[in-house]
């Protein structure tokens, strides 16, 4: 969510949060000072929170679409699946240009993206990650088929694949 290089700021009256090259970074309470630092994971979902010396406050767990499973902690900060902010009132998550319901595990408006006629699942344009939340994520909010794991996953695999060419 970087621009450049440079950290992005967002102030919700309460917090600011910072936004790093590697994603949601920290929060810092306005009133108290406090700093909460985010710990994600592979697809950026925010799976805990610590103070800064590394005491856990909270964490998160969810099913492969978002849904929350289970939380242990009291903070009530707004970020979780993929590490974008979602509504605490009715559970959808904010992707910029669209909103995604975990729970239809689907987009609410349709992708600007028409797909490819070659990749059948990119066809559907409301799909949230080609339906393959695992491994993939919509970092561009407008193209399912777009990801940071699964690029991640085929460029350690690709050298293996070579390998295995002439054996196939």
């Amino acid at each position: 969510m970087s621009v450049a290089g440079l950290p992005v700021l967002l102030d919700d009256e309460t917090n600011k949060y910072v936004w790093g090259s590697g994603g949601l970074a920290y929060s810092v309470n306005k009133s108290s000072g406090t700093v909460n630092v985010y710990q994600t994971d592979g697809l950026g979902s925010v799976r805990a929170l610590t103070d800064t010396t590394g005491n856990v406050i909270q964490t998160y767990q969810s099913d492969e679409f978002g849904i929350p499973t289970v939380t242990q902690g009291t903070s009530a900060q707004p970020f979780a699946y993929t590490g974008e902010q979602r509504d605490a009132e009715d559970g959808v998550v904010f992707l910029n240009s669209r909103i995604y319901d975990p729970q239809l595990g689907r987009f609410l408006q349709r992708d600007r993206f028409p797909g490819r006629k070659g990749s059948p699942l990119s066809l559907n344009r409301y799909s949230y990650a080609v339906n393959n939340p695992v491994l993939l994520v919509d970092p561009q909010w407008l193209r399912s088929w777009a990801c940071r794991a699964g690029e991640l996953t085929l460029r350690l695999l690709e050298p293996i694949l070579e390998t295995a060419k002439p054996l196939l």
